[in-house]
């Protein structure tokens, strides 16, 4: 018997949501939300079929569902400056069944802020007006642990348990590569490497900054690709390091790794911006095919900067392109991340290379301590020789050609299965 999970059609959604809110052109390329992409085929082999119905056609008798894809960078602004509310821009006929009927609005978070900051903005703007009752609000976020997290969050602010939404875990959307991306990096010619590994540090975050000024003042910038695409003030450069001195003063740890990478920025300053690649700096190439396949092919190890590092930053890890470029590369990687994004890929079904580099930095929860694990993995490997490297390349081929089959041929299931998207089935 086949059962239905329905949507309200995003072209309904995109005539009412409001575009200061919320992102209503944010789908797929058949005009759905994003996580159909995940659900629809691993649904169907429960006999559940995943469709979009206009609100004349949806059972009202039957629990339904409504994309609302979140863009909560603009909620801060609107609660000072505005009266607008989450629920303003909603039909009075949507609203009524969102209150006292079957419907549930699903806040799809794609963005890179996974969990604290993103509920701390929706509790602000939703209690200006909170009419639709929070049982009947779903939260995916692409978090792992944002479930856990959230729990957390909520018992430190002494939230209610009747005054919480369900938090559903759906992998970033980034992870949408297509046939296309795949013949790109299938194409890519093996050539002789030069370099021992490759860093992009693209849109530049805080952790980015510390991580080059650390490889520069270590003496590593010579040995690998490293991009830092800073073109701010001099001022700036410095304050995203001294204003945030307290998070390094805990300990002694702390504090040497503060003055290796303060002595690393004034090394690097003046040479600002580094490119190694796309010298357009307004554009953020983060599509699977927009890289060049040559600076990968040259170098030995991705060390992967991913969106978050501290837990100032983030409390949680979550997915997106960064993780998988290596992948779809075939070339061994170090995470750069939040502590147990490692974990996750191979909850995913990625084989790591632990034989071969200190992974023990993705059980580290202290920043610091991690940080300077990281760095000096990435010290040893940069005194192999030539030949060392080369043995390390050699012998994990296999590992590298299945990382890349495995996530080509199995990701959609594998997406659904190790993410929550089929605890929609839940609340039919």
């Amino acid at each position: 018997m086949k059962h239905e999970i329905i949507f309200l059609d995003t072209k309904e959604t995109e005539k009412f949501l409001d575009k200061e809110i919320y992102n209503p052109t944010c789908n797929n390329w058949f005009h759905e939300p994003f996580m159909f992409e995940f659900m629809k085929e691993p649904l169907k082999t429960h006999n559940f079929n995943l469709e979009l119905k206009s609100f004349e056609n949806i059972d009202k008798n039957k629990s339904w569902f409504i994309d609302m894809p979140m863009f909560p960078y603009t909620w801060d602004n609107l609660i000072r400056t505005t009266e607008k509310n989450l629920f303003d821009c909603i039909p009075s006929y949507v609203l009524e069944e969102c209150i006292n009927g079957n419907a549930y609005m699903v806040f799809n978070n794609q963005n890179e802020t996974d969990t604290n900051l993103i509920f701390e903005h929706f509790y602000k703007i939703y209690n200006k007006n909170p009419i639709v009752p929070l049982k009947k609000i779903l939260f995916l976020s692409p978090s792992k642990y944002a479930k856990n997290q959230y729990m957390t969050w909520a018992d430190e602010k002494r939230i209610a348990k009747e005054n919480r939404f369900h938090v559903v875990y759906g992998n970033h959307i980034d992870l949408r590569f297509n046939e296309g991306d795949i013949n790109f990096w299938e194409q890519a010619v093996e050539i002789e490497k030069s370099k021992v590994f490759l860093s992009l540090n693209r849109a530049i975050r805080p952790q980015r900054i510390f991580l080059v000024a650390a490889l520069c003042e270590l003496g590593l910038l010579d040995k690998g690709n490293v991009s830092l695409w800073y073109n701010g003030t001099k001022e700036e450069f410095f304050n995203e390091l001294t204003t945030r001195r307290e998070f390094f003063s805990y300990s002694d740890q702390g504090k040497l790794l503060y003055d290796l990478i303060w002595s690393g920025m004034n090394k690097i300053v003046d040479q600002l911006p580094l490119y190694i690649d796309i010298k357009n700096n307004l554009v953020n190439p983060a599509g699977f095919s927009s890289s060049s396949r040559e600076m990968y092919k040259e170098t030995y190890f991705n060390l992967t900067s991913t969106t978050f590092f501290f837990d100032w930053q983030e409390p949680c890890h979550g997915w997106n392109e960064k993780e998988w470029k290596p992948i779809l590369a075939q070339q061994p990687f170090i995470l750069f991340s939040r502590p147990g994004a490692l974990q996750a890929m191979k909850d995913f079904g990625i084989v790591t290379f632990s034989k071969y580099i200190d992974e023990s930095y993705d059980l580290i929860k202290d920043d610091v301590a991690r940080f300077w694990v990281i760095l000096n993995e990435l010290q040893r490997l940069c005194k192999l020789s030539k030949e060392e490297l080369d043995k390390i390349i050699n012998e994990i081929q296999h590992i590298l050609k299945y990382n890349f089959e495995y996530t080509k041929n199995k990701r959609w299931d594998n997406i659904f299965y190790t993410g929550g998207l089929k605890d929609f089935i839940g609340f039919l």
